[in-house]
């Protein structure tokens, strides 16, 4: 509800398609990684020079995926699970990396991740947007704009959810934000006031580390 933080992440809504397929990259989540990322939590993968990266020294030249934990980090994708053998090796199907994760010797984990820049995602908002009476429309002046993420690291490893949310302190005009706000969560009819102290927005990511970044509207 609008009136209640109930965050869930990047959770995947919508593609031109009609499919949101979620991607297998084996090997670039590192065994050793000791911080954790979460089922719709945005992720970066980066390049290895030989210094330890989250409790991992990871050779020069070697990618590795990391969680965004900064609104200057540009997006890669979204997590939507991982598979190993666990230290017994028995295999593990987890929506999230738990830190420091004990698995079997020379294995590789896979991380799956929802990576197509058109996905559309739904997000909740970590307070009341800022609202111009003079619109009119409830939210609809938010169509456009673009905003940063905030409580990266927030989430559950019971549930292995993200709790991550959009920055309500929207950016700028002309300035570049991580996701691009597409229009008012549909699904949700309770979202009709300007008092609203939380709301739920359809996004796509803005700042990726795919396409070129576009800033937001002028």
């Amino acid at each position: 509800m609008s009136s209640t933080a109930t965050p869930n992440g990047l959770t995947p809504a919508y593609h031109s398609s009609g499919e949101v397929a979620a991607i297998a990259h084996p090997g670039v989540l590192l065994a050793g990684t000791n911080v954790n990322i979460l089922k719709n939590q945005a992720v970066f993968l980066g390049i290895g020079a030989g210094a330890a990266v989250n409790g991992v020294t990871v050779p020069a030249g070697q990618v590795y995926l990391a969680p965004v934990v900064s609104s200057s980090t540009p997006i890669w994708g979204v997590l939507a699970g991982v598979e190993y053998l666990d230290s017994t090796g028995a295999p593990v199907e987890s929506n999230c990396w738990v830190a420091s994760t004990g698995v079997f010797t020379g294995s590789v984990i896979t991380a799956w991740i929802w990576e197509d820049p058109e996905i559309i995602y739904t997000i909740q908002s970590d307070g009341a947007l800022p609202v111009i009476s003079a619109a009119g429309t409830p939210y609809a002046q938010f169509d456009g704009r673009e905003a940063n993420l905030s409580n990266f690291t927030s989430g559950s490893t019971t549930t292995g959810l993200s709790q991550e949310t959009l920055a309500a302190a929207l950016v700028a005009s002309a300035a570049q934000g991580q996701l691009r706000v597409m229009k008012l969560d549909p699904t949700l009819a309770n979202q009709s006031s300007t008092s609203d102290a939380y709301v739920q927005l359809q996004v796509q990511i803005a700042r990726s580390q795919v396409v070129a970044p576009a800033v937001s509207i002028t």
